[in-house]
């Protein structure tokens, strides 16, 4: 039985779904201003909603670390993650 070999989708069709992910990230926030009420003043949106884009942010980056860190010590594969 030949060992499998786990890949990572990459290119262009990954960048693709990102983009994907993030237009429909940004629809629905965008979605839910429209319709909340009492409505806040944009540039307090802004700031909420750009708060929690950044701690999805930094929780993507650790998770990257995370995985980079135990793959280099062999610790885990990038799949697991």
């Amino acid at each position: 039985m030949a060992a499998e070999v786990c890949q990572v989708v990459g290119g262009d069709f990954a960048n693709l779904v990102q983009l994907g992910l993030a237009i429909g990230a940004a629809g629905t926030l965008f979605y839910k201003r429209h319709f909340e009420t009492p409505q806040r003043p944009w540039l307090v949106w802004f700031f909420d909603t750009s708060k929690q884009g950044g701690v999805a942010f930094m929780q993507h980056v650790a998770g990257l670390l995370f995985g980079a860190v135990l793959g280099d010590r062999g610790e885990a594969s990038p799949c697991a993650w």
